[in-house]
């Protein structure tokens, strides 16, 4: 029977093995503790074995969990060696740039910072992907990308994090709303509509922390799932969104949205860049990647 391994199911098993609990490894690897534990599930599905004893106190491993712990940690060693060697030989791949941002840095925001970087580089060949933060955190896990960009800040040994600029949320609604332009109290937003993002999304965290410190958290609320849905929301009259300024800068330019100025204004929130340690970037990554630790101000 075919042994179906992958390198994110290996990290994950090795981290419940060090720190003995699934939730645990959720919260330092920025998971979910049920996708935690499918992973595991796969793993022992896939080896016809028991890896762990779940209880209340956490997680035994099994003696056949310690032996595979074991060849795990060599699989993983392999696998970074051969990420060295191919490097060694990979030639017009220094002129790869791969990156992964969360779905606003990722739509709105990195386009235009890669854009500024690359210039009339003509010969570049660039990858960018885009997801929610757990997913960004995935595939720099798995190797699929050595930088990316996300709001949170992260606590994984396997990754380097560096605080860039900073952005805020900007309140904004349709150019005929009876708020359009004004300067207001919190309390005066307490029965507007919120179009407010998914839950998991690094934006949501950002809407939930104003609305609360405004003091208006049972505001009337509406899910929307992208911020390009929110906007049109805005626009059509279902509601006020608050929502970076990255994404409505042109709208709010040429007076297709307008803003709602609240104070105290949202907090300001931190980018910050990860870099997987380990990972062998190309030439013009590690270029990229010094460009946007010596950026002061973001491109408009």
């Amino acid at each position: 029977m075919a042994i179906d391994l992958n390198v994110l199911s290996l990290r994950i098993f090795l981290s419940v093995v060090e720190t003995g609990s699934l939730s645990k490894t959720a919260r330092s690897l920025f998971i979910s503790q049920p996708s935690v534990s499918s992973h595991i599930r796969n793993l022992e599905r896939s080896l016809d074995v028991r890896l762990l004893e779940r209880g209340p106190q956490g997680a035994d491993v099994t003696e056949a969990g310690r032996l595979f712990a074991h060849r795990a940690r060599e699989l993983m060693q392999t696998l970074s060696g051969i990420n060295d060697e191919m490097a060694a030989v990979k030639g017009s791949m220094d002129r790869r740039l791969s990156v992964a941002g969360t779905t606003t840095l990722g739509s709105h925001l990195l386009p235009r910072v890669i854009g500024d970087f690359l210039g009339r580089e003509r010969e570049a060949q660039t990858e960018l992907l885009v997801g929610n933060s757990e997913q960004v955190l995935e595939w720099i896990i798995e190797g699929q990308t050595g930088l990316g960009l996300t709001f949170g800040d992260v606590d994984v040994e396997e990754i380097d994090v560096t605080p860039l600029l900073s952005e805020r949320l900007r309140i904004v609604v349709s150019p005929d709303h009876p708020l359009a332009g004004r300067q207001i109290e919190p309390q005066e937003l307490a029965k507007s509509r919120f179009l407010v993002r998914e839950h998991g999304s690094s934006t949501r965290e950002g809407q939930e922390r104003a609305l609360a410190a405004w003091g208006i958290a049972d505001a009337p609320r509406c899910t929307i799932w992208t911020a390009e849905a929110a906007k049109e929301g805005v626009w059509a009259g279902l509601g006020i969104t608050l929502i970076s300024e990255h994404v409505v800068g042109r709208e709010l330019h040429n007076g297709s949205l307008a803003e709602v100025h609240v104070f105290p204004r949202p907090e300001p929130r931190e980018v910050y860049l990860l870099s997987a340690r380990g990972f062998v970037h190309s030439r013009l990554e590690l270029e990229f990647r010094r460009h946007l630790k010596v950026l002061d101000g973001w491109p408009s």
